[in-house]
């Protein structure tokens, strides 16, 4: 198609959309014209002719429900959330826009604003399976697992070959402790639709916890090929090698996680604990201590940190962090001897050295 035939169609396509936008008025119906097949405006080319369509008519509901869709494909989604309330002042009784509404919750994390949306959605007949598997997700975030499974069954009924139903399943299996079949779907997802980023990074963390890291680092290496800028990859790659024993390898990739997410907090403790390895303590709490920061309730961070604390003479702040991993893990012996070794030290009854063990 040459320059002068897709110019004429976006021409012929915007024009008609203002015409119908003009005569919303009359009907309160925008139903913009189909593009000509093969036709796909570039989204900036897209978003000014929404923009202009608004700027015309200013209360068409459509319009705005299209804007943030487009919004939302280019991540500005509180501008999408800005549009798509609007879209339901003006019409209040659209289906197809309370489900937009939900997706949006969901992904600015408000799960319970998200379902309440999206059961809206459904009682407006607004039923695909795109919204039973929303609410299979908002389900399993409550924990309300026999519901969000019937939702998740139901959309795969109707769309067997949607890698994101399958996703999603994969994510509801996980937490039933079913790795295989968690595994199974996470697979089967790639398969229907390799550009699911989240697909390759649960893959990767079940075979972590299954001990298997051959497959955890194809898993990981995998999705980077196709996502080189994924920071959370390349910390699962970490991982992997870490695991392996492959302490250099493992830095050079947790550090390329941490350039392209410096708050990756799961990257950070990593960091921490390689340089608890080689006694650099003070290096260690570079890393700990933003971690802390990001998430305090990280699996183990608390006794690294009490650990680095009590090496470099923070003997108070060390003895809360002490108190802190013992609260979250009672018969941890480790943090239990930290926790007497401080007590003591804090009651006067001797001074860790540098040398002394940790253990």
């Amino acid at each position: 198609m040459n320059r002068r035939v897709v110019a004429g169609c976006f021409l012929g396509w915007f024009g008609l959309l203002l015409a119908a936008c003009q005569s919303e008025n009359r009907a309160d119906v925008v139903i913009p014209p189909v593009p000509a097949e093969g036709f796909s405006p570039r989204p900036e080319v897209a978003l000014q002719a929404l923009n202009d369509a608004i700027v015309l008519n200013p209360s068409g509901a459509e319009n705005y429900f299209q804007r943030a869709r487009l919004l939302r494909e280019q991540g500005k989604r509180e501008q999408a959330l800005a549009d798509i309330d609007r879209a339901i002042d003006l019409r209040t009784n659209e289906g197809s826009f309370f489900l937009l509404k939900a997706q949006l919750l969901r992904e600015t994390g408000r799960p319970k604003e998200a379902l309440d949306r999206a059961l809206r959605a459904g009682l407006l007949r607004a039923s695909t399976p795109e919204l039973d598997v929303l609410l299979g997700d908002l389900y399993q975030q409550q924990g309300e697992f026999k519901k969000a499974r019937q939702y998740l069954d139901q959309a795969l009924r109707a769309a067997p070959f949607d890698g994101t139903a399958h996703y999603t399943k994969g994510i509801l299996l996980t937490r039933l402790a079913d790795t295989s079949q968690a595994l199974a779907s996470f697979r089967r997802a790639l398969q229907l639709d390799p550009r699911l980023p989240e697909a390759y990074e649960q893959l990767a963390r079940l075979y972590t916890q299954r001990g298997d890291y051959n497959r955890a680092l194809q898993a990981s290496e995998t999705g980077l090929r196709r996502y080189p800028a994924n920071g959370t990859l390349h910390y699962l790659r970490g991982l992997g090698y870490h695991r392996l024993g492959k302490t250099d390898s493992a830095t050079v990739a947790y550090r390329r996680a941490l350039r392209l997410v410096p708050n990756l907090a799961e990257a950070q403790v990593q960091m921490g604990l390689l340089l608890m390895k080689y006694r650099n303590y003070e290096g260690a709490l570079t890393y700990l201590e933003p971690a802390y920061r990001t998430d305090a309730r990280l699996p183990r961070l608390a006794l690294a940190l009490g650990q680095c604390l009590e090496y470099t003479g923070q003997t108070a702040r060390a003895q809360a962090l002490y108190a802190q991993a013992l609260r979250a893990a009672p018969n941890d012996a480790q943090a239990a001897a930290g926790y007497a070794r401080v007590q003591r030290r804090v009651a006067g009854y001797g001074s860790f050295r540098r040398g002394d063990s940790l253990r």
